[in-house]
């Protein structure tokens, strides 16, 4: 094994099947992709340069990477996507194409048949899918699709698409993209916003997001009444799609709480899945205030509720729900780990990353590892 040296700073890199390629910023518009085969003796680093600007994330599939680049100009956004062909550890440039929209991260982007499939948001609360071919030349684009809504995340399962949205309410959509095309199947209306999809099974997938209620507040002076949607918990779903016309809950497990938050719903890292070993390992932060409302009564404020609406935050919980999640048997909680017992401080850790390795669950922290069994049973802890 022999070393090389790149000028320039580090961005982000893939790896797969033992090949890395790293993305390089050498100067403000000069990005070099190296590509390294680890699997030889000797490293030979191979290059392709090009011009880019701000870099979001990279996508690798199959044989293509994608570098991914979103702008945001005066009241206009706007991506502008690299293709690179992949072979081993040689990269081809493709072409690069500008579009309306920016992309949320690679879960909204996917290769079906050699075409490119894209879910964009635009401008004016509006969402946009784009079908490229594998040249990158366009060949639908559709508009106005989640109108006025949020779109939490998508998973595209060959012409299916699964994709969340929630604006007053949460939403389960199920769109047909044969013939490029985007079409409605079905829709399950939820309490909750869903953050992440996963599949689970042909028929059933794996849903994680915020419940939320909504609370009405009443200003004096003007009578205007406000409603605030307040966050009482997550909920972990599996919603069953065998009839993709209505799908519907097939279970769901509540955790409860006055403010309920996954560190996963901003980095996907931080959560784990095993649709394999049917193992959902979900970082949690619960947390407490003295504000609340009840949900059926109407409070009445004054004009400056706003600005003196202090939620007096009390920590309850930092730590991770383990859970057995199963086609058949559903939803089952194996057990709790909290941080603030198991690593014996009081201050919040923040959790970088999980992960499983033989049958032991793995969580990194800035400053520590902490090792358990799938039973819960500390296995030991590391101090960097």
């Amino acid at each position: 094994m022999n070393e090389f040296s790149i000028d320039g700073n580090y961005y982000l890199f893939k790896e797969k099947d033992g090949i890395i390629h790293l993305l390089v910023q050498e100067e403000e518009n000069k990005i070099s992709v190296v590509s390294v085969d680890l699997n030889k003796d000797r490293i030979y680093p191979k290059m392709q340069e090009f011009n880019g600007t701000k870099i979001n994330f990279m996508h690798l599939s199959f044989d293509d990477l994608y570098i991914v680049c979103n702008e945001d100009m005066i009241d206009k956004k706007f991506t502008t996507l690299h293709k690179f062909h992949v072979d081993k550890d040689i990269l081809t440039y493709v072409d690069k194409i500008s579009f309306d929209g920016n992309i949320l991260n690679e879960k909204f982007m996917n290769e079906h048949m050699d075409n490119l499939r894209i879910l964009v948001s635009c401008d004016n609360d509006r969402n946009k899918i784009y079908f490229f071919d594998e040249d990158l030349k366009l060949i639908n684009s559709i508009d106005g699709i989640f109108e006025n809504e949020n779109i939490n995340n998508v998973y595209f399962d060959g012409d299916m698409c699964y994709a969340s949205g929630f604006f007053k309410n949460g939403y389960f959509y199920i769109y047909d993209l044969k013939s490029n095309e985007f079409k409605e199947v079905g829709k399950l209306k939820l309490s909750s916003s869903i953050n992440n999809i996963y599949k689970l099974s042909d028929n059933k997938f794996l849903a994680i997001g915020s419940e939320n209620r909504g609370d009405t507040y009443k200003n004096l002076q003007s009578d205007k009444v406000y409603e605030i949607i307040k966050n009482i918990g997550i909920k972990v779903m599996l919603i069953d799609v065998c009839d993709k016309v209505n799908p519907k809950i097939f279970d769901e497990y509540l955790i409860k709480g006055k403010q309920v938050y996954s560190p996963s719903f901003m980095d996907e890292s931080k959560l784990l899945y095993l649709r394999d070993k049917n193992i959902l390992v979900l970082p949690l932060d619960i947390n407490n205030y003295n504000n609340d409302v009840d949900i059926n009564s109407a409070m009445e404020v004054s004009h400056n509720f706003y600005s003196n609406f202090i939620l007096n935050y009390e920590k309850l919980f930092n730590g991770v729900y383990v859970f057995d999640v199963n086609d058949e048997a559903g939803i089952d909680l194996k057990f709790v780990i909290d941080n603030n017992k198991e690593f014996k401080v009081v201050d919040y850790i923040d959790i970088d990353y999980i992960k499983l390795h033989k049958n032991n669950i793995f969580i990194f922290t800035n400053d520590c590892l902490k090792v358990f069994n799938l039973e819960g049973v500390s296995l030991g802890e590391f101090k960097f």
